[in-house]
């Protein structure tokens, strides 16, 4: 019972343990705090340093994503708006009896 009870432990110490590095990092802060912890962190880790420069900024996910919807937006209200003369191609070729 007392080494359930100790391994227990150890695992919760280990989880607050992550979760207070983690905030004194500033991992979980404001963007700009995150920006400043993965700088932190790409010169301790010299290997990484080129994984963390291929990280995008949040604007240019933001552009990526804002773009990609309207994208989709223009490409669905477009094929809305073509649906009378595919219909009529349709209608023309398949159902008409000649």
């Amino acid at each position: 019972m007392a080494l359930s009870l100790i391994k227990n432990l150890v695992k919760v110490t280990v989880g607050v343990g992550a979760v207070y590095l983690t905030v004194e990092q500033g991992v979980w802060g404001d963007p700009t705090q995150g920006e400043v912890t993965v700088k932190r962190l790409s010169s301790t880790i010299p290997a990484e340093k080129d994984y963390f420069e291929k990280i995008p900024t949040t604007q240019q996910v933001a552009d990526t994503m804002r773009d990609n919807w309207n994208y989709g937006v223009q490409k669905t209200f477009g094929a809305i708006s073509e649906t009378p003369q595919n219909m009529r191609y349709v209608y023309d070729k398949y159902m008409k009896k000649s």
